[in-house]
């Protein structure tokens, strides 16, 4: 694995000591000391996230509406509600351990909307961010996701995560679902799976969601047009909010079986990960098992390193951590916008108009 040199004349400009240098080691990122104390926002690595590359998913022609039949056909007959589709959710899971290069492995590709062929991905916004922890912005993620909600014209919540309600979680709430907004969340109504919700009320799910240890995702999931039966011309407001655990979420057993080429590409943070503090870390190795990025290896000396180009801010291991070595962290530059994500790192637009992000004090 190859990791970001020092940027030492950066470093330098800042007025960070020469001993101070020294001791940095590029496995911890480049811009984290050994205690992991973060010295500056990387643009670079926040730019590394977007993919301009990447056409703006344009929504495909309705034509004569087989692909929309199809989606209404298998939304139906798969009742998420009374019969979560584990055999859907399994072949999403397996199918990112078959090579891209394979006649599976392209197959997947095109069924998920992976590589060239979509733009499935996730942005991960932790809740249980303290300020006085982060101590480099006035704004944490869970403003972002306060904002959007006051932004969409309509919100519902899932009355199960789909996720969890399938392997039936011991761990998290199955009861905790989704929040799906504007044209997602009217078809979630309609079709008997979501409840029509005000701002508050979402608000005060997200702030159960907190309360629980779980992570908000901004997702977009190009298979999963099949399992709530949108169609064509409604894609590109397919806009998801989910509180994803550790044990259950689609989406992260997909990054832990993907490529790294995936889990780096689709898979990524809002600006927060995981930083170490060397000092206490005792390296006893309960943070790799859990972590869904395979973000954290470790040195000669035993000590866990985080590759923070992979880690996505998730904070689970730092709740499996019991020495106080881990800590999320703003470690690159957040956006403007929820939505920014949508349309710079997942490359999806709606077209309306976003706000900047206001700062909500009841949270601090």
């Amino acid at each position: 694995m190859t990791y970001k040199p020092i940027d030492v004349e950066k470093l330098r400009s800042l007025g960070v000591p020469e001993e101070a240098i020294a001791t940095m080691d590029p496995r911890d990122g480049g811009n984290i000391t050994p205690q992991g104390e973060v010295l500056f926002l990387d643009e670079e690595r926040m730019h590394s996230k977007e993919n301009f590359d990447r056409p703006l998913r344009v929504n495909k022609p309705n034509g004569l509406g087989i692909r929309n039949a199809l989606a209404t056909t298998i939304s139906k007959k798969i009742s998420p509600e009374e019969a979560p589709p584990v055999k859907m959710f399994e072949l999403m899971i397996n199918g990112a351990t078959w090579p891209d290069d394979s006649k599976k492995g392209k197959f997947y590709q095109w069924l998920m909307g992976f590589g060239n062929y979509g733009n499935t991905g996730s942005v991960v916004f932790p809740l249980n961010v303290d300020l006085s922890d982060e101590g480099a912005t006035g704004v944490i993620p869970i403003d972002m996701v306060y904002s959007y909600l006051e932004e969409a014209e309509y919100i519902a919540i899932l009355k199960m995560c789909v996720c969890r309600k399938a392997y039936e979680c011991k761990d998290y709430p199955s009861d905790l679902g989704c929040i799906f907004l504007n044209t997602a969340g009217r078809l979630a109504v309609k079709n008997g799976i979501g409840e029509h919700v005000t701002v508050e009320q979402a608000k005060a799910h997200v702030q159960r969601a907190k309360s629980l240890g779980l992570a908000a995702n901004a997702d977009m999931v190009e298979i999963e047009q099949l399992i709530w039966g949108l169609r064509n011309d409604e894609m590109n407001d397919l806009r998801m909010i989910c509180f994803c655990c550790p044990c259950c979420c689609i989406m992260y057993n997909i990054s832990r079986n993907g490529s790294d080429d995936l889990r780096r590409k689709r898979f990524t943070s809002c600006g927060f990960t995981t930083t170490v503090n060397h000092d206490k870390c005792v390296g006893c190795h309960k943070c790799q098992s859990i972590c869904p990025k395979h973000a954290i290896t470790y040195r000669e000396d035993g000590k866990c390193v985080i590759d923070q180009d992979s880690c996505f801010g998730c904070g689970f291991c730092k709740s499996e951590y019991e020495y106080g070595a881990l800590t999320v962290k703003q470690t690159f530059p957040m956006r403007d916008s929820l939505n920014d994500y949508f349309v710079d790192v997942l490359r999806i637009d709606d077209g309306r108009p976003h706000s900047k992000v206001v700062k909500h004090e009841e949270d601090y």
